[in-house]
Formats: C-alpha cells, sequence, structure tokens
C-alpha cells in the first residue's frame, strides 16, 4: 500500500485532502448489505470484519478494504468495525476516477495491491484471518484506581523480553516523543500506530488523567485489570470507560497474591465486578507466575488438552508422568470427560501416585458406577458419584484454581459444546462425564442440561485455541478397532437371561458381546479418530498404545496402562527431538515454572 500512498501524496495533497478519517473504537466503517461506494485504505489502528453479527477475522494498518464491492459493484458482505482508534483514507469512485486520469501509475499501482492480496488469501496470509489470541497492544490499568505496582510491571517487561519485543509506553514517554499532542487527536493516534510498528507487543499504562487513561485503552487490543490483593475494590472512573469499550473477551483480570497457594478465595467475586476472558492468579516473589503471565500476553503459553475415554484415562496419568518427568510444564490444562478429571487433577499438583489413588477410590472402592438403578433417568444412580467426586475435588472453584483450568461439556439445552471456566469444580467434571444413557444429564443452576463432552467434541483443543495462543500437548485416547471376532450376537442374552443373572449372580456368566456402557462410548467416538488434518504446526498429539481387549468401563485393568503410556510419552519426545526440535523448545518454555503449588 506504501506505492500507492506515494503515488497519491505526489500531488501535493495532504491525507485530510485526500479524504483521511479518523475512527474511534467501537465505529463502523463499512456495514454488511451496504452499497459499496468506496475503498478504504487503513492508515493506523486495527478493524474487526463481522458476518452476521460474527467476528471472522481481524484487519491490520497496511490493508485495502472494501475493494471487492468497489470494483465489482456488489453490495458489502460483511461490517469492518474499529477494533481501536483507527486511521483510513477513503477514496471514493469520483475521487478514483479523478486521480487515475491525472496519476497513470495509480490504476497499475492498485492492480497490483489487489494481485498481492489476492496471493496472500491464496497462501493464508491474509490479516482477515488472522487470530485474535495474541494481543499486539494493552493497556495496564489498576483495579480500583491505586497504581499498578512498579515491581510487578518490572517484572513483566523483565518476563517479556525474551518472548517478544514489548515496549512500555507512560504518560511522560508519550508526551516527550510525540511533541505533547492531545492523546484523543488523530495525531496521536498516528504516533501511537508509527510507535507500535516498532514493537512486536507495545503495553500502554494508564496512569495519569482521563484522557490518557482513555486513549490507553482505545489504543489496545486487551486491557489488563491489576487488581490487589483482598475484596473487589469499586470501579474507578478509568475501568468503568473501559468496560464500556471492550468486551469481556478483550480483558484480562490478574490478581495479585501475597503468596503461592493451592487455591484461593473470592475469585468470582472479583470477575462479577470485572468480567474477563480469562484471568490469572499471581504472586510478585518469585518470576514464575509473571513468567506464565508473559508467555500468555506473547502468544507463548503452553496448554494440555486431554480427551475423553473411560477407564483408558488411567493411560492419561502415564503419559504426564512421563512428559513431566522430562522437564515440561503447562500453564493451562483443559479436557473432557475423565480427560476433565484428569486435567483438573494435573492442574491442582497431585502427585502420580495420589491422582490413581482417588480414581480407584471413585471408580473402584466405592462402587459408585455399579449402583443400577431402574432405567427412568438413567442406567446406574448417580448419588454416590457425585459425592465421591464432591469427596475429592472438595467445594473449589474453578475461578480459584491457581493454574487455569476447563472442562468441556454437550449442553443439551442449546446443543453446542460448552467450555466451563468457573463453578464448582466437581459439578464441571460431574457434567463434562454424563455418559448419556449411563448417568443422569447434570443440570447446574442455569437449568442446562449437560452431558459428556465427547458427545461432540472429544479432544477439545480448539477450546484451548480461543483461550490462547501457543502450543498444546494433545493427548487423544480414540482409535480405531477391528471388530472383535470372540463376540456372538446369537449369544446375547433377552430380558428373562438378564434377570436371571441378576438374581444369581453367582451362575451368571458374561455373555460375549460388548456391555452398554462399552457400546454408547463407542458410538459417541466414533469416526472422531483423524485429528491430524486439524492440528496446527504448534499442536502435539499423542495416542498412547491401548489394549484392544478391555472395554472402556474396565476399571479393574486401567491401572495397569499408567506404564506402557509413560513409557510412550519418553518415546515421543525422543522422536519430537529428533524431528522437530522447534516444537519441542516451545513446549518447553513452561518448565521455566514450578508445579503447582
Amino acid at each position: 500500500m506504501a506505492r500507492l500512498l506515494d503515488i497519491l501524496l505526489s500531488t501535493g495533497m495532504s491525507l485530510d485532502d485526500l479524504g483521511s478519517l479518523h475512527i474511534r473504537r467501537g465505529e463502523t466503517l463499512i456495514t454488511q448489505g451496504a452499497e459499496s461506494h468506496a475503498v478504504y485504505f487503513v492508515l493506523a489502528g486495527r478493524f474487526r470484519v463481522e458476518r452476521n453479527g460474527e467476528t471472522v477475522g481481524h484487519i491490520e494498518a497496511g490493508s485495502v478494504v472494501g475493494e471487492i464491492g468497489f470494483f465489482t459493484g456488489a453490495t458489502r458482505t460483511a461490517s469492518v468495525i474499529a477494533y481501536r482508534d483507527s486511521l483510513a483514507l477513503r477514496l471514493t469512485r469520483e475521487a478514483y476516477e479523478s486521480h487515475c486520469a491525472r496519476l497513470p501509475d495509480l490504476r497499475e499501482a492498485i492492480i497490483a495491491e489487489l494481485a498481492s492480496r489476492l496471493a496472500d488469501r491464496y497462501r493464508g496470509a491474509d490479516a482477515r484471518t488472522a487470530s485474535n489470541t495474541r494481543p499486539r497492544t494493552l493497556c495496564l490499568m489498576a483495579a480500583g484506581g491505586a497504581p499498578v505496582p512498579e515491581r510487578f510491571t518490572d517484572m513483566l517487561m523483565a518476563a517479556l523480553a525474551p518472548l517478544a519485543d514489548a515496549r512500555l509506553i507512560t504518560l511522560d514517554v508519550f508526551r516527550s516523543s510525540s511533541g505533547n499532542l492531545p492523546p484523543d487527536s488523530a495525531a496521536a493516534t498516528d504516533w501511537f500506530s508509527r510507535t507500535e510498528r516498532r514493537a512486536g507487543l507495545t503495553l500502554y499504562l494508564a496512569e495519569g488523567g482521563d484522557d490518557w487513561q482513555q486513549a490507553c485503552v482505545r489504543q489496545s487490543d486487551q486491557v489488563l485489570l491489576v487488581a490487589p490483593p483482598g475484596a473487589p475494590l469499586p470501579l474507578s472512573p478509568g475501568e468503568r470507560f473501559a468496560l464500556t469499550q471492550t468486551s469481556p473477551d478483550q480483558r484480562r483480570l490478574v490478581l495479585l497474591h501475597r503468596r503461592r497457594r493451592p487455591l484461593v478465595a473470592g475469585t468470582r467475586d472479583w470477575l462479577r465486578s470485572r468480567p474477563a476472558s480469562m484471568h490469572h492468579h499471581v504472586t510478585l516473589r518469585d518470576t514464575a507466575d509473571v513468567a506464565r503471565l508473559a508467555r500468555f500476553l506473547a502468544g507463548s503459553a503452553v496448554g494440555l488438552v486431554l480427551s475423553g475415554g473411560g477407564a483408558y484415562g488411567m493411560a492419561h496419568v502415564g503419559v504426564h508422568t512421563g512428559l513431566y518427568r522430562a522437564g515440561l510444564r503447562f500453564d493451562v490444562y483443559g479436557g473432557t470427560s475423565v480427560g476433565a478429571a484428569m486435567a483438573a487433577a494435573f492442574a491442582l499438583g497431585l502427585a502420580p501416585h495420589d491422582v490413581t489413588r482417588r480414581t480407584g477410590d471413585i471408580f473402584l472402592r466405592s462402587g459408585s458406577l455399579r449402583r443400577v438403578t431402574l432405567p427412568r433417568y438413567a442406567l446406574l444412580d448417580h448419588r454416590r458419584f457425585d459425592a465421591k467426586l464432591a469427596e475429592h475435588f472438595g467445594s473449589t472453584d474453578i475461578a480459584d484454581m491457581w493454574l487455569p483450568f476447563y472442562a468441556v461439556t454437550t449442553d443439551l439445552t442449546t446443543n453446542r459444546s460448552r467450555t466451563l471456566r468457573t463453578g464448582p469444580l466437581w459439578e464441571a467434571i460431574r457434567a463434562s462425564s454424563a455418559l448419556p444413557g449411563i448417568l443422569p444429564p447434570f443440570i447446574r443452576g442455569d437449568g442446562d442440561l449437560m452431558v459428556d463432552g465427547g458427545l461432540l467434541d472429544n479432544l477439545p483443543y480448539r477450546a484451548m485455541r480461543t483461550i490462547k495462543a501457543g502450543p498444546n500437548a494433545l493427548v487423544s485416547l480414540e482409535r480405531a478397532r477391528a471388530p472383535e471376532a470372540h463376540y456372538n450376537y446369537a449369544r446375547i442374552p433377552g430380558r428373562a437371561g438378564v434377570l436371571l443373572g441378576l438374581l444369581r449372580p453367582g451362575l451368571w456368566r458374561e455373555p460375549p458381546a460388548p456391555g452398554i456402557a462399552d457400546t454408547i462410548m463407542r458410538s459417541m467416538l466414533a469416526g472422531r479418530t483423524d485429528h491430524a488434518r486439524d492440528l496446527w504446526p504448534q499442536d502435539w498429539l499423542l495416542t498412547p498404545p491401548l489394549p484392544d481387549e478391555m472395554s472402556f468401563m474396565n476399571w479393574k485393568a486401567a491401572f495397569g496402562l499408567t506404564g506402557p503410556a509413560e513409557d510412550y510419552a519418553r518415546m515421543m519426545l525422543r522422536d519430537l527431538t529428533a524431528h522437530r526440535p522447534d516444537l519441542l523448545e516451545a513446549l518447553r518454555l513452561g518448565a521455566e515454572s514450578p508445579s503447582p503449588p
């Protein structure tokens, strides 16, 4: 686009003369369905692209906008809205024809620009499709109006230094470097844009007058609200402005603590007053927590995603143990069904033997999944299972966990996957593992019916992508299985045979056929073994070996899976070392953090 601007400015006309626009954050540049009367050149800032109310991409500075409709006469196919304060050059059809008549090189330059854009789209490099999980500009604002601790700012900038070319802009820096421009002026927006282009990540410290705080908010992709210890403070004027200008997915809450603890309290109270897509627990006593936060901001946070799989879930313990002993640490954990339970245990910092002990208590010693009931609501009585989950995971709220965690369930009310990131931990695990027909759907306080997350998404790495950018280890317990030769349909008993077995269990011989739980589990996982086609380069898929002769509900045999799974993890690490050292290096970034408290 630089050549286009050079040609236009060669006439001696200024950007204002050419039709430069100062678009405030949240203002609409193009409306879906409108006539295409102009083409726009983004000089500074950032826009989001919305189609039918859903964000489908982003447009960065240096892009041409609306060119297809402009040259074809078609109506606008999407809306373009300022993601932050921006500058754009508007070129109407009349102005375009006039400039082309006077500037012979202009038409050729526009054709070349369009050809370049089409080539970028073909290669998948178009800015419109860029991920929004990595911000380029941040606003640091203290919750309650108190100053952001200088120690926190210093530690954050130090942690960002090896990850991104980060620059901190204070009010004093802005005044001295910009010539004391009004922060809300078009000239200031241009200064912000030029400054940001010289850094990979720009942080604006929103401390000063209202005009500076508001400018910091309008210039930022995300607002980082830094909260002191204790109960939530009243919203400051700057925070109120930030909440009106940003959506929850554009906000992060950082809760500062005096020391690291396995669990904290009161996080949801902060989130009620300051809704945010992510929150982070941080202590300034060491660098580990700030380093983890820096990885989230720089797009390099390391995630672990665990699939469902019934009793095969014990393989997760072996894989995690192998990765942990090799030095890998994770910044965020997620999973579904048994994978959610295991991910929660790892996020809480439970040792492998403790995870094994608790799993044995829930699924074997308690007999919680052997309590058959009249199949009115489900095959099994759920009450003991619920009690055991509550016993082992306590009254813990997900929001109070030191490390981020999510569980994925299937919401039958909306017929969609649902990611649970707040509320009682045991309830989230229960909702994520409610195998349809085996256990009743779980009903949370909102009244929604939730069943096993594996029904729609048994390896929820897409949920991880909405939380962060960066590398992920994905552990899948799905695999293709050949039909068992020993199965015999003719020997499956009818009602009388089943009742006789229940009345005289000593004489019962297991028929050569899969049980109802195993059949339901297999039905849920049918056709979901090919994840490779949707993986990103920074996704590492692990599929530990699983015995074909073992059923999904055979918890007695499950504990023998941990050793082979750990061996498999070590083997895959050697393979990664040999063939993808770049990915291994990215995964090892989390090793700078200690284990959960």
